[in-house]
């Protein structure tokens, strides 16, 4: 099963929702497939990556 998180801002620039949504996702990461979109404005960062089983989408603006 997928969960999909939807934050404005993510790793590494966590808003104090976010921050909240990442303790979330840490506890359900070992049995869910994680999926995270988040509308931040950081090109130094690939449009999607994949880390710990973790897929982020970021946004472009």
């Amino acid at each position: 099963m997928k969960l999909v998180f939807l934050v404005g801002s993510y790793y590494p620039n966590y808003s104090a929702v976010s921050k909240c949504v990442s303790n979330i996702i840490e506890e359900l990461s070992d049995k869910f497939e994680i999926i995270i979109i988040s509308d931040m404005d950081i090109k130094k960062f690939a449009s999607s990556e994949k880390y710990k089983k973790k897929t982020f989408i970021e946004l472009e603006r």
